[in-house]
Parts: C-alpha cells; sequence; structure tokens
C-alpha cells in the first residue's frame, strides 16, 4: 500500500488522505480501523483508476458503499 502512495504526486496524496479522512470522521469510524483500512485501500485503487476528478471524495463514498462498508 505505501509503494502506491508513493507513486502519487503530492497534491493528488493530499487529496487522498483529506478524502479519506473526511469519510471515516462521516462515518464515525477511525482511519486505523478495519473499516478505515479498507476506506485506504479502495481510495488508492480509485485513485489509480480514474482520472481524478474533484468528485475523488462523492466517488470514493459511492464505492465504499458499494461494498458495504460501515453497514
Amino acid at each position: 500500500m505505501l509503494q502506491a502512495l508513493m507513486t502519487l504526486s503530492d497534491e493528488e496524496a493530499d487529496l487522498l488522505i483529506r478524502s479519506v479522512h473526511r469519510w471515516c470522521a462521516l462515518n464515525k469510524v477511525s482511519v486505523d480501523s478495519v473499516d478505515g483500512r479498507r476506506a485506504i485501500t479502495t481510495a488508492i485503487e480509485l485513485m489509480q483508476t480514474t482520472d481524478k476528478a474533484v468528485s475523488f471524495p462523492y466517488d470514493l463514498s459511492v464505492r465504499l458503499e458499494k461494498q458495504h462498508v460501515c453497514h
């Protein structure tokens, strides 16, 4: 997982980290929890497979919802 983060630009890494922290706060889970770690993994996958549009935080939430994280 760390290697994938190292390939991101500073802006991409910042967006990913802020998005995960925001999602975790909204869903009342710790970043260090199982769901938090799943959010990080999903965010990395999403960052590597999308054009990183402004909708990244929304896209992350949708993808996690489809995976039934926090349900």
